[in-house]
């Protein structure tokens, strides 16, 4: 478990800017502890840590913070991350996974494809602006986590 200040270290961000993807909604209903003096302290997961990375690569490339909050709460999304960090399912053996976000209708909208219907999905979705290479990340922040 990492605390919120080792954990916006670990993503490159500081304190404040984590604290304020929170109170936007980002990993809601994540473990929160009891500590003395009646604070409360959260603590985050490995997967929690991937959804960090997630956000914080989403933004660079400009994906809003909105949309990143969906992404970072979508069950699906969080269950695959799981199975994979806990060597249930792993994505490094098979086709990459991607994280597709395009718009639509005046919202971003996402979807979570197999290496092999990313070309399709794109033709479907022509305006998709946006592709994150989930396997990536997810091997990228597993081997600083030191798994």
């Amino acid at each position: 478990m990492t605390t919120t200040s080792d954990a916006a270290e670990f993503v490159g961000v500081r304190y404040e800017t984590l604290r304020n993807w929170l109170k936007k909604g980002l990993l809601v209903d994540r473990r929160i502890s009891a500590a003395s003096a009646g604070r409360k302290w959260r603590h985050y997961s490995d997967v929690d840590m991937v959804c960090l990375q997630i956000t914080r690569n989403a933004l660079d490339v400009g994906v809003p913070l909105e949309i990143v909050v969906d992404i970072c709460n979508d069950s699906e999304l969080l269950e695959l991350i799981d199975a994979d960090l806990t060597g249930r399912y792993r994505l490094g053996g098979g086709p990459q996974v991607f994280i597709l976000v395009w718009s639509q209708a005046d919202a971003a909208r996402f979807m979570i494809v197999a290496e092999t219907a990313v070309v399709t999905e794109i033709k479907r979705h022509p305006s998709a602006v946006t592709i994150l290479n989930l396997s990536h990340i997810i091997r990228q922040t597993a081997a600083r986590l030191d798994r």
